[in-house]
């Protein structure tokens, strides 16, 4: 039985490969300190394995969006998830940090296919606003797995250990990889057919990158994901280490920022049936501005405050989930015959640019969370200087 191309099954299905990403990080932040104890190791190096599997991430995206383009999406998501199986067993069964940290970034290489090429089954299947209103749906749909990731990683973590985090991604990668055998078509309109080589790959990458709008709108997204990895790779340390936490605790807390992100998800296509794409945008900019301020503020003047900490992260993450999906629509629009190699450029620069971001501050949030807040308020006013320079130029474009 195959979902047919428009039905929310397919929706569904597509949000359930994009929830593999977040899930293999936000599953395993409360288990980070045990890891770290387990392993006879430090905090840093636990949070290599978190910044390596965002390095191999991005080196997956690299290769799956123009392999796709040749060859389909279907074939190139069964091999991602039949390594992303087979890794997640081998990191439930990891003796060393060393060994860890290599296999996560295996894990990582492999999850990239999911996610980059849900994206592009939907630029497949979508056009303009549809698109984005799909695309919307489904980060919506795939909202609920980063929102239980933390809490089941909390429970696993304290009724089994860390190692039962890892049996729960082998489990939900082996689930997808049943579900895609037996119900996903393939959705390619038109395979590239140009010969598939190293040459190839950079030169769709340059047609891509030489579009105004892209660049736009993926510098916008470097930013914005920015925020939400600089708070997921630090929060499990700082909430714990600094406030106290125990593991359950900050999953809860994690649960709230999640929720925020979901309801801006659901307000951008509210918004959308009343103004543009680009103006639902600017206010997602603004609550990243204000969200990220007010936690310099916050955590400057209560810095014991466990609640002055999370609430402004709230307030980030609901611009995250207002700006994300549109802009990912706005980014792939102008590439229906290369959606594959678009998504997977878009991916890789949004990774490396958070994942080098990500090991710096990782070194600067031992003793206080004020590192984090600047870069917070930083990436969210950056974003806002992109999106105001670049006013006319996305009208002209647009037009």
């Amino acid at each position: 039985m195959r979902v047919s191309p428009t039905s929310f099954a397919m929706t569904a299905l597509l949000a359930a490969l994009a929830t593999v990403g977040p899930f293999s990080t936000d599953t395993y932040m409360a288990s980070m300190p045990q890891i770290a104890r387990d392993l006879q190791t430090s905090s840093l190096e636990v949070q290599l394995t978190l910044s390596t599997y965002l390095v191999g991430f991005s080196v997956g995206q690299i290769i799956y969006g123009p392999v796709s383009d040749k060859y389909g999406r279907k074939p190139v998501i069964l091999f991602g998830l039949v390594a992303y199986t087979l890794a997640s067993l081998a990191c439930m069964w990891a003796q060393s940090i060393e060994a860890l940290i290599l296999l996560r970034a295996v894990q990582a290489f492999a999850a990239a296919a999911p996610i980059i090429l849900a994206r592009a089954i939907i630029r497949d299947l979508y056009e303009g606003t549809q698109a984005a209103r799909q695309l919307s749906i489904m980060t919506s749909v795939s909202g609920f797995g980063p929102m239980a990731a933390p809490l089941l990683g909390g429970v696993l973590q304290v009724a089994f250990g860390w190692r039962s985090v890892f049996a729960a991604m082998f489990l939900i990668g082996l689930v997808l990889l049943v579900a895609m055998v037996s119900l996903m078509p393939e959705t390619i309109r038109e395979r590239q057919s140009e010969r598939l080589s190293i040459a190839s790959i950079f030169n769709s990458f340059g047609v891509i990158a030489r579009n105004s709008l892209f660049r736009t709108y993926v510098s916008i997204q470097m930013n914005v994901y920015t925020c939400v990895f600089s708070f997921i790779s630090t929060s499990s340390l700082i909430l714990q280490n600094q406030y106290g936490c125990t593991p359950l605790e900050f999953s809860f807390a994690f649960f709230t920022v999640s929720l925020a992100f979901l309801t801006g998800t659901f307000l951008n296509r509210v918004l959308m049936r009343r103004m543009s794409l680009d103006a639902t945008i600017g206010i997602g900019i603004i609550c990243l501005c204000v969200g990220g301020w007010a936690h310099i503020v916050g955590v400057s003047l209560f810095p014991q405050n466990v609640y002055i900490f999370v609430a402004p992260v709230i307030l980030v993450f609901n611009g995250v989930g207002l700006i994300f999906p549109l802009s990912i629509a706005s980014a792939l629009m102008p590439f229906p015959e290369r959606a594959g190699a678009a998504s997977s450029l878009m991916g890789v620069c949004q990774m490396l640019f958070a994942a080098l971001v990500g090991a710096i501050l990782g070194t600067l949030i031992d003793h206080s969370p004020l590192p984090l807040s600047f870069v917070l308020a930083g990436a969210g006013s950056c974003a806002g200087v992109i999106f105001i320079a670049t006013r006319t130029l996305r009208r002209a474009a647009q037009a």
